[in-house]
């Protein structure tokens, strides 16, 4: 039985890499070489294969019909040499002691030709068919008769795959007859973005070759003399560029094809009523030029794109493209021409008329690009259909070239597209051939290019699966089944490209998953499973990244490849979390979750390389992405929850320990707390009246009536106090009473007890006549790396107003943009206020007056508006101001003109980057310096997604008061990165001074302080170079004091025993194990509390000492 050509254990791949012949089909062991099936791309039409193989043991000779040309006879002596032979001899008789190489053309006379004929082998082959070839391997023969020498050529790569799976030099006998379903088969530059390289282009010409690609089309956007100097020949340093490139495009029959885009003037005229006619010759003569200038240096094909230049005289087209027809014909040796209509799709760019000036003006050897239904789709028989006989007037039109926008990524350049070839639809007719619009990536591309070749080679057997499959070990066998796997998920490019399959092998498996987070349901059964085969993609990207020889490659895949690894093993953490969770360990939910979310970051934190500037990465975003979002939105706060992170609501009350005021009502303002019209109050010696506040507050104001004998108070913990002996310079505090300190009661009316604070509000969008902004607070994140996007045109009157939250005093005002932005404002002004009604204008964009220079041509320049270049951005900057202000207004000064854009800006940097708070709350001090977004509020927001974290490496503190009046602190946790423990000293301020817990040691660290008494504060101290990164400080709290019990079992326990009687130590040991239960039970009420020390006061007093004889 014939075995299957497999990639296992019996048959070893190899696959080399020659800079003149590219890549080698993958290597057959000698064991299974006799009987294997060779794996041959583009899938040949028809292979027999014949009884018995032939040993290439004897020495080779290659006969040549004549009209093979150095090209090809350059290839088979490659091949043969890239497999381990010698180069063929020269021969021009078939030899019996030699292995005989046939290469030559049908219809020649030639000595091959002659060969076939006599021995019937051409006789059953129908040579009329496009690129037709025939490979008979039998009788120490290896016989290739071409229609032309080009299809010879192709003949000669489909031997060269045999060869590189003969290592034991013996080829099994066998018969190929086969052909392509279209003629032009290749790849097209047309992509935005930053250009290949010249050296990119070379490689995918090379790739071409051995594939049986026929074109590369060139049309790259930075290239003027394709479009903007059209007109204008090459200089000799760029005409040496394209001479390069056109003769590695010769060399492996993957022709360079050079293309101008000469028609956006014409159309311009035409669309303006003017007679384009007029410049029909001078523009042709001018085209020719440049056409003869690229022919001498080797460009044998040549297209004209009229694409996306607005509507075209028809009547221009059809007179210019025949003089190019003519001038082709004449040459002789110019392959078809190519041309880009405006109607190149049939919906939003359909004119049938177009289309039909054109079928009857052009040559049947100009070909038509066609992109199908719309821009990006699928090639499929019945956008062929539409081009054809769609309102075409009764003449059935030329079949079409497939302009294929696939897989070129400027629809998303956060991703890249790896996957199958599943929008070729197998059984295409009347297709004259298909181009790939591949990606910026260019070695990413040959992905995409692999499957164009197949498919276009042979469209009637294409099989998109297992040609995608295959593909790998060719594009980087040292990292095939690696990059295989990565592929699988990145794949999709909806939604503004093509919706194509990804992620499909888990897809069950993810929404499984997803569907138990949802609901709440256990994660035991499922969750292991998930985890094994998300851990397959990370594998598989650390695989890739390590194996890969392809430095090329590895560069252009690096973001996107650790994008996803990370992301997946984020996802691995979310699971484990859940499960975490479901098994009741908090270290362990802590650990995992704390890992996931750094990844999840990380994994959003890669950049790719734009034209103008960076983005970052985000593969996968059919399936992986959503359900890595949605995982961390549900798990977070399921780990909020389990940890009891929830910030408590707290509002303010009355404090007092008189019982007939404690019902008396407290109203609450962000600024003031009152206690109001109380009436007739009478306090005896140490009572007191007062409030506690929400949180501890700045405080700026106390109103009191003024009687005599009355003390106020503040504190911060209702356990500590102070005497307030200036108004004028009020502590921090919570808690602020009027106390009588004095032995006769006071008596006095109450009208208002307030305490006022000092507050600022966030930064906010206070108004905007804008309908659409992305991330408007953006501009004051302290991060220059987000933007803020305004998405209307820039139309005169639009504005948006920020409120900043607190008065600030402006001194300067620096402005960011990315350097290669294409939406920068182009007159607007940045006004500020201290109300909100007077208004003083502190920058200026653009000129006040007038279109910028260059502005309604679209050739402004973004420096002449930000003048300073700090790569990679542009900054513009007022320094030198003095102004109390509250509140900034950016506003367009005049209608934009030119092509439409938005407003997109990176950053507006006040006074230097001085920081500004967005709350006022001392319950946390520190003394680190400020990271914005990293500040201490983040330590008790009761929240995961943000944390704590220095922006310095100095030594430094936290302060974080938690003392709290009728309160006992029983445990302090610190929740800190485990990726980067800091070793920090806590420790706990109490009445009695400070004591220390311990250090940080693992990433949920719990301190018991059940048996501390009136805890006050706590303190996080860590050394120079050792900054911690806190997600969030919890303390745990239950009602009552506990201060007198603990102080009494602490007393009772340094006693010695032997002093006193055996019955009374025996009452006492067990009143102090009742105290100690009660010390330890979590629920204990205050009445436990006060009972408990009443036995073991009790127990104290009644020791009597041991008696002499006792």
């Amino acid at each position: 039985m014939k075995k299957r050509f497999w990639l296992n254990l019996a048959i070893i791949f190899t696959v080399i890499f020659s800079s003149a012949i590219g890549i080698k089909a993958p290597t057959a062991s000698a064991k299974e070489n006799s009987s294997i099936d060779y794996e041959i791309y583009p899938v040949p039409h028809k292979l027999t294969y014949h009884e018995g193989s032939t040993k290439l043991d004897k020495a080779i000779q290659v006969i040549y019909d004549d009209t093979i040309d150095s090209v090809t006879r350059k290839k088979v002596e490659n091949i043969f040499k890239q497999n381990g032979y010698p180069a063929p001899a020269i021969g021009t008789e078939v030899a019996d002691d030699k292995i005989n190489v046939l290469i030559g053309t049908k219809g020649s006379n030639g000595p091959v030709d002659t060969y076939a004929a006599t021995n019937g082998t051409s006789q059953d082959m129908d040579f009329s068919k496009i690129d037709a070839y025939q490979l008979v391997i039998q009788n120490n023969t290896m016989m290739i008769l071409g229609k032309d020498t080009d299809a010879s050529f192709y003949g000669v790569v489909t031997l060269n795959a045999i060869l590189s799976q003969a290592p034991d030099k013996e080829v099994r006998n066998l018969s190929i007859q086969d052909y392509a379903n279209t003629k032009i088969r290749g790849f097209i530059e047309g992509y935005y973005g930053i250009p290949w390289s010249n050296e990119d282009r070379m490689s995918l010409m090379r790739f071409g070759g051995n594939f049986k690609m026929t074109s590369y089309v060139f049309a790259p956007k930075d290239d003027p003399y394709h479009r903007e100097k059209w007109a204008e020949l090459y200089p000799p340093e760029k005409l040496a560029e394209i001479k390069e490139m056109a003769q590695v495009g010769n060399e492996n029959k993957t022709r360079f094809v050079w293309t101008i885009s000469p028609l956006a003037e014409v159309a311009k005229i035409a669309q303006s009523g003017g007679n384009p006619m007029l410049k029909l010759q001078e523009n042709t003569d001018k085209m020719l030029a440049k056409f003869n200038q690229l022919y001498d240096v080797g460009v044998r094909q040549f297209g004209v794109l009229g694409d996306d230049v607005g509507s075209l005289p028809h009547d221009y087209v059809v007179a210019l493209m025949k003089s190019v027809s003519d001038w082709a014909k004449a040459k002789g040796d110019v392959y078809d021409i190519l041309y880009c209509p405006a109607s190149y799709n049939s919906s939003w760019a359909w004119n049938p008329a177009e289309l039909n000036a054109y079928e009857k003006g052009f040559d049947k050897s100009i070909q038509i690009f066609w992109t199908g239904s719309t821009t990006c789709a699928p090639i499929v028989q019945s956008t062929i259909d539409t081009f054809k006989t769609r309102s075409n007037g009764g003449v059935v039109r030329r079949d079409p070239l497939f302009w294929l926008n696939w897989p070129v990524n400027d629809v998303d350049m956060s991703r890249v597209f790896l996957g199958k070839g599943e929008m070729l639809q197998p059984g295409i007719k009347n297709l004259a051939g298909a181009v790939t619009n591949p990606m910026q990536e260019a070695e990413a591309s040959k992905v995409a290019l692999f499957a164009i070749a197949d498919y276009t080679w042979n469209t009637e057997v294409f099989n998109a699966q297992k040609s995608w499959e295959d593909s790998f070990k060719y594009i980087e066998p040292n990292a095939a089944e690696d990059l295989h796997i990565l592929a699988k998920h990145m794949s999709d490019a909806n939604p503004n490209g093509l919706t194509l399959s990804e992620s499909e092998d888990i897809k069950s498996l993810l929404d499984t998953i997803t569907s138990k987070v949802n609901n709440g349901s256990s994660l035991k059964d499922s969750g292991p499973e998930a985890i094994t085969e998300l851990q397959k993609i990370a594998d598989a990207a650390n695989g890739f990244l390590a194996k890969t020889k392809n430095e090329k490659l590895k560069k252009e895949l690096e973001p996107f490849v650790k994008a996803l690894r990370d992301m997946v093993l984020a996802d691995i953490e979310f699971i484990k979390t859940g499960l975490a969770i479901e098994a009741g360990n908090k270290a362990d939910t802590w650990d995992h979750f704390s890992k996931a979310t750094a990844l999840r970051q990380q994994s959003l934190d890669y950049d790719r390389p734009l034209l103008n500037g960076t983005m970052k990465t985000k593969p996968a975003k059919k399936r992986l992405q959503p359900f890595t979002n949605n995982l961390e939105s549900k798990i977070s706060p399921k780990v909020e929850k389990f940890l009891d992170l929830q910030k408590p609501v707290t509002k303010a009350s009355i404090f007092t320990n008189v019982d007939a005021y404690e019902t008396l009502s407290v109203t609450e303002s962000k600024t003031t707390t009152s206690l109001n019209a109380a009436g007739t109050i009478k306090l005896n010696k140490g009572d007191y009246l007062g409030v506690k506040l929400s949180r501890i507050k700045d405080l700026t104001e106390i109103e009191a009536p003024s009687v005599k004998g009355l003390t106020i108070e503040t504190s911060l913990n209702g356990i500590v106090w102070d005497k307030v002996k200036n108004m004028t310079a009020l502590s921090d505090a919570r808690y602020v009473r009027l106390l009588n300190k004095k032995a006769k009661p006071i008596e006095f009316t109450l009208d208002s007890l307030k305490v006022t604070s000092f507050e600022i509000e966030p930064k906010s969008v206070k108004e905007t006549n804008y309908t659409s902004v992305e991330n408007p607070l953006a501009l004051f994140d302290g991060n220059v790396k987000t933007p803020a996007w305004f998405k209307n045109s820039q139309l005169n009157g639009k504005y948006i107003t920020y409120d900043m939250g607190q008065e600030i005093t402006l001194k300067s005002i620096k402005s960011f943009i990315a350097e290669g932005e294409h939406d920068y404002p182009r007159h607007a002004i940045l006004e500020a206020s201290l109300d909100g009604n007077e208004w003083t204008t502190v920058m200026t964009f653009g000129s006040q007056d007038g279109a910028n220079e260059g502005e309604a041509t679209n050739e402004d320049r973004i420096d002449t508006i930000f003048d300073k270049h700090e790569a990679p951005y542009r900054t513009k900057e007022v320094r030198d101001l003095d102004q109390k202000i509250k509140y900034l207004r950016f506003k367009v000064t005049r209608t934009k003109v030119g092509s439409d854009k938005w407003i997109r800006m990176q950053e507006l940097v006040i006074n230097d980057g001085q920081y500004y708070p967005e709350n006022n709350d001392p319950t946390i001090t520190t003394n680190a310096q400020i990271n914005i977004g990293y500040t201490k509020d983040n330590l008790i927001d009761g929240k995961l997604n943000m944390k704590f974290k220095p922006g310095g490496t100095e030594a430094a503190e936290i302060l974080y008061h938690i003392g709290e009046a009728g309160t006992r602190v029983t445990g302090v946790t610190i929740l800190e990165d485990p990726n980067s423990l800091s070793g920090s000293q806590v420790s706990v301020r109490t009445t009695k001074g400070w004591k220390k817990l311990g250090t940080i040691e693992s990433g949920y660290q719990f301190f018991d302080t059940k048996l501390i008494p009136e805890i006050l504060d706590v303190k996080i101290e860590w050394p120079e170079g050792k900054t911690p990164t806190i997600y969030e400080i919890k303390i745990d709290k239950k009602e009552g004091n506990l201060s007198e019990l603990i102080a009494l079992l602490n007393d009772a326990k340094a006693l010695d025993e032997s002093k006193f009687s055996p019955d009374s130590w025996k009452f006492l040991l067990k009143e102090i194990a009742n105290g100690e239960e009660v010390l330890a039970n979590e629920n204990a009420t205050q009445h436990d509390v006060d009972h408990a020390t009443k036995k073991l006061q009790d127990a104290l007093e009644k020791l009597t000492e041991k008696q002499a004889d006792q």
